[in-house]
């Protein structure tokens, strides 16, 4: 629980009762941002991205290296993004 502050129509921060935990949000038109801090300290952050617009139990989070696939609010898949380096040798 909660107290939300509404910036404009894209950006909200939510206060937790009781805690220094603040959430900020930063809503897109295919995606939302979220960073969770305590004390202005980044706890972690996650984007959430739809999958079908007119469904919002449907979407793709990603935390850091981490991949989750939601349908219907539930979780399908989970997966780790692994980075590739590309170099040229001379």
């Amino acid at each position: 629980m909660g107290r939300t502050v509404f910036i404009n129509d894209y950006k909200a921060i939510v206060y937790k009762f009781n805690s220094d935990v603040i959430c900020h949000i930063n809503i897109f038109n295919n995606y939302t941002q979220v960073k969770y801090t305590i004390s202005n300290r980044v706890l972690f952050n996650f984007t959430d991205t739809m999958r079908d617009n007119s469904d919002l139990s449907s979407f793709v989070r990603v935390i850091k290296n981490q991949e989750y696939i939601f349908e219907n609010g539930q979780l399908l898949v989970k997966k780790s993004i692994k980075k590739m380096f590309l170099f040229t040798i001379y």
